[in-house]
């Protein structure tokens, strides 16, 4: 039974003009849709546009749509982070000081104050980043952990690496999460190898700190450095188990960690005399290798390896010839681990403090012993050792050379 049965027909017309009414008024209220996307405006749903272009890198996007975020006062330190991330996405260092120095001139923030550090910090001048921080007390517990990273940064560059220790003793013991102490104990540990043969001490900072035991990229990244760490103290034994568990782990080790893993391991393995299994694994560092310098790296090792075998030399050269074609670049002589400690960029407030990271000039080097566990082995494989032929094309023995008018007058 319809309900229209229960209202006269009197007020039938009333009624629907007043829904009708009700319905257009309605509409004329509600948020307009953004174009070519159908996300609805407003400040919050600009946010989270920000949030996905940040966690995507899509940099121009971010702050586009930060700059529309930042007209609400109470939205605007969380779009200006947003702003300064793109900017440091896009290594724009010039920028993001200017920006990050008006703002914290009109606004005082310790958010401003921290940007202005780093990018100072990332234009090597060490002398101003350190004149930002000066003084200053971070309350925010993720910013606090940044600025002691930053300041031991910057005492590094001043050349005083106890006191860069400090700062990433204080650092690690503050980092509540897991990945990001990791990093910082990965730091310290590349930090206590700089500064001379410590790398003993190194490892048992890593050991202490819990950085073995943390899963994620972070954690392997830590695992890979305590491997180096073991053959430089002369436990090759324990840093072929260690590259081992890494390269077992297959897909749940991250990429770049495998790749190094996997190339040091077979280097290792080959120059002990396991040729086969040093090409197995070697092939297995080309297939994960996550960018094209890693690719070449581990395209490199294994061409040679074939090389020096006369039954695989033919599959060594076909592989190889793409490599160096795509590369202007000499092939690398050690195969050291090409991950190195990263700074995490300043949390935006729209991800997490280790969503994104930022390659920095300043951090220690890589300790630059790899397994040694060839020894033993060296002068039984010193034949296999020996340099590829180049790879540059000559020409072929049937094809003579044009004879010039010279040549063929003293024939």
């Amino acid at each position: 039974m319809s309900a229209a049965r229960y209202i006269p027909s009197a007020a039938l017309p009333v009624l629907l003009c007043l829904m009708a009414g009700a319905f257009f008024a309605g509409a004329a209220d509600a948020p307009k849709a953004v174009p070519k996307g159908g996300i609805l405006s407003g400040p919050l749903n600009e946010l989270g546009i920000v949030r996905k272009a940040v966690r995507d890198t899509m940099w121009d996007v971010a702050e586009q749509h930060a700059k529309r975020v930042e007209k609400d006062r109470a939205q605007r330190l969380a779009a200006r982070r947003a702003q300064l991330e793109a900017h440091a996405g896009k290594g724009e260092w010039e920028a993001a000081l200017k920006k990050a120095a008006e703002w914290d001139a009109d606004e005082p923030h310790e958010v401003y104050r921290y940007w202005r550090a780093y990018a100072l910090m990332q234009l090597e001048r060490a002398d101003d980043a350190q004149g930002v921080l000066e003084g200053v007390e971070f309350k925010d517990p993720a910013y606090a952990v940044l600025a002691l990273r930053l300041r031991a940064r910057v005492a590094m560059a001043k050349g005083d690496r106890a006191q860069a220790g400090v700062h990433l003793k204080r650092a690690a013991e503050l980092a509540k999460d897991p990945g990001e102490r990791a990093e910082i104990l990965v730091e310290h540990a590349r930090l206590l190898t700089s500064s001379g043969d410590a790398a003993a001490e190194a490892l048992e900072v890593l050991k202490k700190g819990g950085a073995l035991q943390t899963s994620g990229a972070a954690g392997d990244v830590a695992r890979l450095l305590s491997a180096e760490l073991q053959a430089a103290s002369g436990a090759d034994a324990d840093a072929e188990k260690t590259l081992r568990e890494l390269v077992a782990a297959g897909d749940k080790t991250a990429a770049p960690v495998f790749a190094d893993a996997a190339c040091l391991l077979s280097q290792g393995l080959w120059q002990r005399g396991a040729t086969n299994e040093a090409r197995t694994i070697a092939a297995q560092a080309v297939a994960r290798a996550p960018t094209p310098s890693m690719r070449i790296k581990a395209g490199y090792l294994l061409g040679f390896q074939e090389f020096c075998d006369a039954k695989a030399r033919a599959a060594g050269s076909a592989a190889s010839r793409p490599l160096c074609a795509s590369s202007r670049t000499t092939p690398p002589r050690a195969m050291r681990s090409a991950v190195s400690p990263t700074l995490s960029s300043p949390p935006d407030s729209i991800a997490t403090p280790s969503t994104h990271t930022t390659s920095t000039s300043t951090s220690p080097p890589p300790p630059s012993s790899t397994p040694r566990c060839r020894r033993a082995a060296a002068s039984r494989s010193s034949a296999r050792a020996t340099a590829p032929p180049p790879l540059a094309s000559s020409p072929s023995p049937r094809r003579r050379p044009p004879r010039t008018r010279r040549s063929a007058r003293a024939a």
